[in-house]
């Protein structure tokens, strides 16, 4: 259960990370990881190249009604966690083996004491700015995919 406690918050840090050519339009990024129990899907929204908000939806296989309460517990931490601040939308559904967590992120309302916590530390801004190009290196090094429509 360690494993999956460690993974879920392995995916969410990692969510900040993916990239796109630069473009001065709207556009937007989905990255998705597979692993042995569980995915991730990562989007990401920008304005030109600069990343404006971010949603990861992970899903987990819990095998064992144990495993759902280990997890639900964390869960709830966390949602309890980040309820007060602005621009953080976290939930998640644990139901028939399965949880799904969705955490929204709007970095045009999220403070900069949060980001970090999210994955959005400075080492990713270019020219004070959060870019895909960066988070496009960081999931290329991890291997995965990545789609900009």
């Amino acid at each position: 259960m360690k494993k999956l406690v460690l993974s879920l918050l392995a995916l969410v840090l990692i969510s900040g990370c993916s990239s796109a050519p630069k473009k001065e339009d709207s556009s937007m990024m989905t990255c998705t990881q597979e692993g042995e129990g569980n995915s991730s899907v990562t989007t990401f929204t920008t304005k030109g190249n600069e990343i404006v908000s971010s949603t990861v939806t992970t899903t987990i296989i819990l095998p064992t009604p144990e495993d759902e309460l280990i997890l639900e517990s964390s869960l709830l931490q966390q949602k309890t966690a980040f309820e007060d601040f602005e621009g953080i939308d976290f939930n998640y559904v644990i139901e028939d083996g399965q949880a799904v967590i969705t955490g929204g992120y709007d970095l045009t309302k999220v403070s900069v004491e949060v980001l970090p916590q999210l994955g959005f530390t400075d080492d990713l801004k270019t020219d004070g700015k959060f870019t895909l190009d960066k988070f496009e290196e960081i999931y290329k090094k991890v291997g995965i995919a990545c789609e900009i429509k």
